[in-house]
């Protein structure tokens, strides 16, 4: 009976533990650099991945060759993301939004058949498409 009623006090002592308020105290050197970091990483347009690059030319009709290779990739892969890219005086078009090499490695094995001078390029790719059905929101009260 005693080892009981030991037991019983002892939880019962954990739980008045468990409960309770902690307060942070830092440097407001450490809330700008947060804030710093959140505002570069808004400023970009997507994140760090890798996609595949299948055209790249300057000079006469490489504008219209670029737009050619571009229709060319979508006519056999329409589910994947492809973009033309002017970084004077070069016209490039890359495909795909790849978060590892591995993935992008994948895809470039894939698709090397028809696009013989493809090769994989760190870029910043699009943000993945979330389906709000798929996220799981978990409340805290």
């Amino acid at each position: 009976m005693k080892y009981i009623l030991f037991i019983i006090l002892f939880f019962s002592s954990l739980q008045l533990f468990a409960q309770g308020n902690i307060e942070l105290i830092q440097d407001q050197r450490v809330d700008r650099l947060v804030k710093k970091h959140v505002d570069f990483n808004d400023s970009k347009d997507g994140m760090d991945g890798y996609r595949i690059q299948i055209y790249f030319d300057s000079g006469n009709g490489s504008k219209s060759k670029a737009y050619g290779q571009k229709a060319r990739f979508l006519a056999k892969y329409p589910d994947v993301d492809a973009d033309m890219i002017f970084q004077e005086p070069n016209y490039k078009v890359r495909v795909g939004n790849f978060r590892t090499r591995m993935e992008a490695q994948g895809f470039l094995n894939e698709i090397k058949g028809g696009f013989e001078s493809a090769f994989i390029v760190i870029d910043i790719i699009n943000l993945p498409d979330i389906d709000a059905g798929d996220v799981e929101i978990e409340e805290t009260n």
